[in-house]
């Protein structure tokens, strides 16, 4: 009995076994368990309202995708690429791939998976840009090698200039600035306009010392030929022996050697033999005082005729 329930087992499931599938294209066909089913081409989808040789199939929305042959009733949906995140969103998005955010210029995936952006490293001068920065990966950089400098960021180390001959280091070069030359005929032209600079100021101040020592000269010692001028109009000529006026001190005494004295002491005058008294207090001290009494007595002189 029992051997008879095995045997009957062994049959039931060697019935239930599938019928082998016909030879189907894996890319373009499927096997439906009784034939080779056509699939959408890649940027489509299928509809339930197609057949198995002739299934009907529609294009992706936006933002949706199919990149290979499907049976699939719906779309895939495109990544969404942050901007928050430093991503830029590809333009134009493709309906037949799947969309790759991309790190915005300047920014690198921050791991494998690019969940992030970070920015790039700045090499800074004195060091050498090795690798530029790309949306995958940072900015590689290093010290510059000897006899080498970077001035400016992000730049490649040059080499270091060397003074051509007939020239000086006027300032060492470092990994940060350039060597810095100079023409060693520039101290001669130099040291030349010194000394031609000195030469004019000495030459100067000798004439300026001359000019001066002139000019004291003139003035420190007048002209004897220059005579004082007169004051006053030019008196008459008949009155000219009485204007002629002494010092006050000398006056008297050349009254009286000329015309003598009085008895009582005063000065006598004399005009075409005649005399003429003058007292004491009219004395040829004031000359206008002397004028008037001068040609008083010349008048009473004329009148006595």
């Amino acid at each position: 009995m029992l051997s008879f329930l095995l045997l009957t087992v062994i049959t039931v499931l060697g019935s239930a076994q599938p019928t082998p599938s016909p030879l189907c294209d894996p890319q373009t066909e499927y096997y439906d368990g009784v034939q080779c089913c056509k699939m959408c081409a890649p940027g489509k989808r299928m509809t339930s309202s197609g057949s198995c040789d002739d299934p009907v199939c529609v294009v992706c929305g936006v933002n949706e995708y199919q990149d290979r042959y499907n049976k699939d009733e719906r779309c895939k949906r495109q990544p969404y690429c942050d901007p928050n995140k430093n991503f830029q969103a590809p333009d134009p998005v493709s309906s037949k791939e799947k969309s790759t955010c991309l790190c915005k210029d300047g920014y690198h995936c921050s791991s494998k998976e690019c969940i992030t952006c970070v920015q790039h490293t700045t090499c800074q001068p004195g060091q050498d840009l090795v690798l530029k920065g790309n949306h995958t990966q940072d900015t590689v950089c290093r010290p510059c090698p000897e006899k080498t400098f970077s001035s400016t960021s992000n730049s490649k180390c040059v080499k270091l200039t060397e003074c051509a001959e007939g020239f000086r280091v006027v300032q060492s070069g470092t990994d940060r600035s350039d060597t810095v030359c100079e023409d060693n005929r520039r101290d001669h032209v130099i040291t030349g306009v010194m000394v031609a600079v000195l030469v004019v100021s000495i030459a100067v101040g000798i004439g300026l010392y001359m000019y001066s020592k002139k000019s004291t000269y003139r003035v420190e010692k007048p002209n004897k030929n220059v005579q004082a001028e007169t004051v006053g109009p030019e008196p008459d000529r008949e009155l000219l022996p009485y204007l002629s006026v002494p010092e006050e001190n000398d006056a008297r005494e050349m009254l009286s050697e000329e015309n003598g004295k009085t008895d009582n002491g005063n000065c006598v005058a004399q005009e075409d033999g005649k005399a003429e008294l003058l007292s004491r207090q009219e004395s040829p001290s004031q000359p206008s005082s002397y004028l008037s009494q001068s040609q008083s007595s010349s008048s009473r002189f004329h009148d006595s005729f």
